[in-house]
């Protein structure tokens, strides 16, 4: 089994790096292994521009009070997670919170994702939501 390790002395957080975690600090570098994205309900997020742009031309969309949800199936062996929140929606730490909330909705749904590319864009109502409130849109979405 071969890993690739990346060391960032700045970061000072955890790095998912294939099947290890570094707990990554001034002194000293902890290692954990054996601990897997699907094993703790990681889903792997979509960074890149096209992408998006892809899911927005010809996903399918859900609209809701707190969220719009894009999917575009058929991307992939697992679910992918691409979050937007806008600048009109908040400060950084209070859009940091939503994509917080997001992505602890979804990984609490993982088990129904479908392998498909998921785009949530945030809307300002998702700012005074619990995860828990947004784990019924996406049982609606995804039919479970």
């Amino acid at each position: 089994m071969t890993f690739f390790i990346r060391f960032t002395a700045k970061s000072g957080k955890f790095m998912m790096i294939g099947y290890l975690v570094l707990l990554v600090t001034f002194t000293k570098v902890f290692l954990l292994t054996g601990i897997s994205s699907k094993e703790n309900g990681m889903i792997r997020s979509i960074k890149e521009n096209y992408i998006f742009r892809r899911a927005y031309k010809k996903g399918k969309s859900y609209v809701f009070p707190t969220m719009v949800i894009y999917v575009l199936k058929g991307r992939g062996r697992e679910p992918r997670l691409g979050i937007t929140v806008t600048k009109k929606q908040g400060n950084a730490p209070t859009r940091n919170r939503m994509r917080r909330i997001i992505r602890a909705a979804f990984a609490a749904k993982r088990d129904i994702l479908p392998n498909a590319d998921i785009i949530v864009v945030a809307r300002t109502k998702c700012a005074f939501v619990k995860s828990t409130d947004l784990e019924a849109p996406i049982a609606e979405v995804f039919g479970k």
